[in-house]
């Protein structure tokens, strides 16, 4: 997502425990980013699913398109989530930082995406969002990608 403007914020987009805020070095640019992982609560109501299944983690990666330290500091500071702390969906997560051109936030759904499953060897298996979107939240998330890629879907099948 490429907001227009600088601090805009970003809700958890499930009632969760916050499984992880890492800071990091990524890409061949060395850009800063912050990893914030959220494990879904247990129980997903979904009758077309049999009522329960594995949680799902969400995962936001802010990037404010910088190499600078300061700058993935800064970004970190403007996280208002902590490791271990329960949210509930909606709850602010933090504000995107834009240091440079192409700020933006990532945002991924997965199963087995957690430092437990990770400890275990297993990663994180992409899922596609748009089927556990609210058709008001599925317009929104179109409507913000239509502004740079007009034909773009939200999801791809390989």
């Amino acid at each position: 997502m490429y907001p227009q403007g600088d601090l805009k914020p970003f809700q958890a987009a499930c009632s969760g425990t916050v499984d992880s805020v890492d800071l990091r070095q990524a890409g061949a640019e060395s850009n800063w980013q912050i990893e914030v992982l959220i494990n879904c609560d247990d129980y997903v109501d979904d009758s077309d699913m049999g009522g329960y299944f594995i949680p799902f983690s969400v995962a936001y990666f802010f990037e404010p398109m910088s190499s600078n330290k300061v700058d993935g500091d800064a970004q970190l500071a403007y996280v208002t989530v902590a490791k271990g702390q329960h949210v509930s969906q909606g709850d602010l997560i933090g504000y995107l930082d834009v240091a440079g051109e192409g700020a933006h936030v990532q945002f991924g759904l997965e199963m087995f995406w957690s430092s437990f499953f990770s400890a275990l060897g297993v990663t994180g298996i992409p899922i596609c969002p748009e089927p556990h979107f609210s058709t008001t939240a599925k317009d929104s998330i179109l409507n913000l990608l239509h502004v740079v890629w007009p034909s773009a879907n939200m999801c791809y099948q390989n």
